[in-house]
């Protein structure tokens, strides 16, 4: 950690909430893109993000050095996100129950993802059929970039165990992506060479 952070996060925890905010701002965005990834929805994003950081400053004497303090902020994030979506999980409804009291579903095109290209709505259709650990894995990494070692502390598992959930990930949606034939052959078996590293 910096100078300059060590100085916020010192003023931070005195309450001076100015230091924090100068503190989170770097990460802000980066929080957000990986709330919207997982939520897959704008408005959940900017609650579950906003959130996030709230826990953050009230938890913030609990943060004791052993990680970046930006690493810190994205496993509250992470945590956050899955505690939604566990509690979403436990209240889903079908969409023909939805239907019998009245509420539509509508589809992509009708929502504004039209200009959207068929690819990166194949891909994002791909990752939403994996499980929620599955696809986080692949967004820490693949996505935001995260090493082996960051991910290892955000989600609170060995290094090895990361290596082969990501490894176990990356088949499963390089198997979904072959499903749902998004790329030509040539592409795909090389997709599934790829998945396997």
């Amino acid at each position: 950690m910096c100078s300059k952070d060590k100085e916020l996060l010192s003023r931070a925890l005195k309450g001076d909430m100015s230091a924090f905010e100068e503190l989170i701002s770097s990460n802000e965005k980066r929080i957000y893109n990986l709330c919207f990834r997982m939520m897959r929805n704008e408005q959940d994003a900017q609650d579950m993000a906003q959130e996030a950081l709230i826990k953050a400053w009230k938890s913030l004497r609990n943060f004791h050095f052993k990680s970046a303090f930006s690493t810190w902020l994205y496993k509250i994030a992470v945590n956050t996100c899955l505690d939604e979506l566990r509690k979403r999980k436990n209240n889903t409804q079908s969409i023909e129950d939805l239907s019998e009291k009245g509420i539509e579903m509508q589809d992509e095109e009708s929502l504004g993802f039209a200009d959207e290209s068929a690819l990166k709505s194949g891909l994002e259709q791909a990752l939403d059929k994996l499980e929620v650990n599955e696809k986080l894995i692949i967004v820490l990494k693949d996505v935001q970039g995260y090493s082996y070692e960051e991910i290892s502390l955000i989600l609170s598992c060995p290094i090895g165990t990361v290596r082969s959930r990501l490894s176990r990930s990356r088949r499963k949606l390089a198997d979904i992506c072959i499903e749902m034939e998004l790329y030509p052959d040539a592409v795909r078996q090389n997709m599934s060479k790829e998945a396997a590293r």
